[in-house]
């Protein structure tokens, strides 16, 4: 047993204990109170829904999300706003009165109880207050290459404006589009993160999945409305670029005329979802009919979207979306939205693993562009406190143009561990005597043998993988050096032949001593003070050599192939697979949570709502796991809860204390090759 100041726990574990208590719903509630009562996202999303003076309401805002979030967390279903009421009818009556869901009728009716209706509607209430088709500008925005009022009037085109004019348009926070459903879910995700006590990781995993619709498919083309560059080269054939087909596209050059540009605004502000009557269910159209050869199950479908792409069910926000193959299945072409998530996938200060805990998401449209989503994912880390370091994510975010996304990580201060695809490892000419050659930069003099390295098979074996890793790592000491960056981000770098520190005699000048020195190259003006046991180029006396040279890579000029852990070795090979954390993440939520297709039954104007209540679950699902695993399974469930301070935190604090004497991974950036 494990003594603390507050409760004995028992002994840590690696699994999760089986036949251990079951999280309540009671648990999480005050779970929830307690976290997050206070936080200003709450009194957001309240102050968005109670706006205007009337009646109050018999259920708050916080219950409701406390009561979706419980359910969401103890549920199988996931989430279901007849099962958020369920879930409150089914508490114990006092719990219920502490809620204000049960109360006594003042004009004599008896005791009233919540119901289904009024859950549904205070639901749908905070989903249309963030629903951004329905917010309007309150300032001038910029819409194409044109500046317009909120009430769509033409003002002037952006031609000749300057930076700081078009920042002046930018959404301030008392606008409505300023802050979205996302921001705060991510928000209260990183509040709980602070409020556990959960330190942040110094390496993250980023993957993506595809999360299902929950309507069924109306329709289906020859091929997907995908763009071919975010699929792997064999699924290439199924897909066709997105955005093909465009409702009311101006017409003519980059500049059209205001009058045409009017009518395309107009034609697009119609097609957005009016406010639903009350009489009817159905869902208003995404947009119009399109054309073409299409298997219509239903005469309606498909229609082109704002964005110009194909929807194909009922659910506006769901596109043809990629999802690879697995253990049970073959690729396939599904409708639904991507889910990228930012994940643990470091070690805590004793040097246990971190479980998989998501940081921060992202959800868009189904086969949207990678690298913007990447991005926007990391800002949303970034805006939560979370300092930029090393990450790992799939090849699929990496094959884009750098402009897109080596450059904008730079700016950034981000560090990606990437793997490469075939046609990104050749070598390439990048100056005399110096090639880029598997995304980093080598002298042209490598011995035979080691340029053109296989990359280990399929289902390689550990053994396999070492062998092949050790063919890299005996590459490594070829490569060129950093040097640092410059203020602009720039990539200073040195050759293998250029030594750290130079000793000479104070009496002659001569070089008696040299350090740092990789490799012998013939053209190293110092290659007779080396040892031959140093491996040597083949460059030749007299001819173009990059083993002494220093240059600076701009960072406008960085190849998205870019790759500082020298790929393919061990050093990479241990940070790259740590890839694996965010796809453990999302088989945890898609087989253990069972977060699949028809798990959240919501209709899709309260998607983005009920996808943050689902994150803030999966999060307090994980984490009472973890402190389960570090002694709590022992306790009274009866009277103990492990989602209380004085049991998490004494569960915690084993972990968060450093081992001396046993070597823990350090913080801070790669190290330096």
């Amino acid at each position: 047993m494990v003594t603390s100041a507050t409760v004995p726990l028992g002994t840590r574990r690696d699994a999760r204990p089986a036949n251990i208590a079951r999280l309540r719903g009671e648990e999480v509630i005050d779970f929830i109170n307690r976290a997050l009562s206070d936080a200003p996202e709450i009194r957001e999303i309240a102050m968005r829904v109670d706006h205007d003076t009337g009646r109050p309401r018999a259920l708050s805002v916080p219950v409701l999300m406390a009561a979706a979030i419980a359910s969401a967390a103890t549920d199988s279903s996931a989430l279901h706003v007849r099962g958020i009421a369920a879930f409150l009818r089914s508490l114990p009556i006092p719990e219920q009165r502490v809620l204000g869901v049960r109360w006594t009728d003042p004009r004599g009716g008896g005791e009233k109880l919540i119901t289904e209706r009024q859950v549904e509607y205070l639901f749908g209430q905070i989903a249309r207050a963030f629903d951004a088709s329905l917010a309007a500008h309150n300032h001038l925005f910029v819409l194409g290459d044109d500046v317009w009022t909120p009430d769509g009037q033409w003002v002037r085109p952006t031609d000749g404006m300057s930076d700081d004019e078009l920042d002046g348009f930018a959404c301030t926070s008392d606008c409505p589009h300023a802050v979205d459903m996302e921001s705060l879910g991510n928000q209260l995700l990183a509040r709980l993160w602070q409020y556990t006590g959960m330190p942040d990781s110094d390496r993250w995993a980023v993957d993506s999945t595809v999360v299902e619709t929950h309507f069924a498919t109306k329709s289906r083309g020859k091929a997907a409305d995908i763009n071919p560059d975010y699929l792997p080269d064999d699924d290439k054939h199924r897909t066709q670029p997105a955005s093909k087909a465009h409702a009311g596209k101006p017409a003519g050059g980059k500049h059209v005329a205001k009058s045409t540009h009017r009518t395309a605004v107009a034609l697009a502000q119609a097609f957005l979802p009016p406010p639903r009557q009350a009489c009817s269910r159905r869902p208003s159209p995404a947009g119009p009919l399109a054309p073409g050869d299409f298997t219509r199950i239903s005469p309606n479908f498909p229609q082109i979207g704002p964005d110009g792409r194909l929807v194909h069910t009922k659910d506006p926000g769901a596109r043809d979306a990629f999802r690879g193959a697995g253990n049970s299945r073959t690729s396939e072409i599904v409708s639904g939205r991507d889910k990228h998530a930012f994940v643990a996938a470091g070690r805590f200060p004793d040097g246990t693993p971190m479980p998989p805990l998501t940081r921060a998401y992202h959800a868009t449209p189904g086969g949207d562009a990678k690298d913007k989503a990447l991005l926007t994912l990391l800002d949303h880390a970034a805006n939560n406190h979370v300092t930029p370091t090393l990450f790992s994510a799939d090849r699929i975010y990496t094959i884009c143009k750098p402009e897109n996304l080596q450059h904008p990580l730079t700016q950034r201060g981000w560090a990606l561990a990437r793997d490469l695809k075939g046609d990104q490892r050749p070598p390439k000419a990048w100056a005399p005597g110096i090639q880029y050659l598997d995304g980093w930069w080598y002298p042209t003099g490598l011995p035979t043998g080691l340029i053109d390295l296989p990359r280990p098979p399929q289902a390689a074996t550990s053994a396999q993988r070492r062998e092949h890793q050790q063919r890299f790592d005996n590459r490594a000491v070829f490569a060129f050096r950093t040097n640092g960056t410059t203020r602009a981000g720039n990539l200073r770098l040195r050759g293998p032949a250029v030594p750290d520190a130079i000793t000479r005699d104070p009496n002659t000048g001569k070089v008696t001593a040299i350090r740092g020195v990789r490799v012998r190259c013939a053209n190293s003006p110092h290659a007779q003070l080396l040892p031959r046991t140093i491996p040597a180029t083949t460059c030749k006396k007299g001819e173009a050599c990059g083993c002494s040279a220093t240059f600076t890579v701009r960072a406008d000029e960085i190849p998205n192939s870019c790759e500082p852990l020298l790929w393919g070795t061990s050093k990479w090979a241990k940070e790259y697979y740590r890839r694996n954390l965010s796809e453990a993440a999302f088989s945890v939520e898609e087989h253990h949570y069972r977060l699949g297709r028809h798990s959240i039954r919501v209709r899709h104007n309260k998607w983005d709502f009920a996808f943050a209540i689902i994150n803030l679950a999966t999060y307090i699902r994980q984490f009472h796991s973890l402190v389960m695993r570090l002694g709590a399974y022992a306790l009274d469930p009866g009277y103990y809860s492990a989602l209380s301070p004085e049991v998490f935190t004494p569960a915690l604090q084993q972990v968060l204390t450093p081992r001396f004497g046993k070597r823990t991974r350090s913080r801070g950036d790669p190290p330096d090759h």
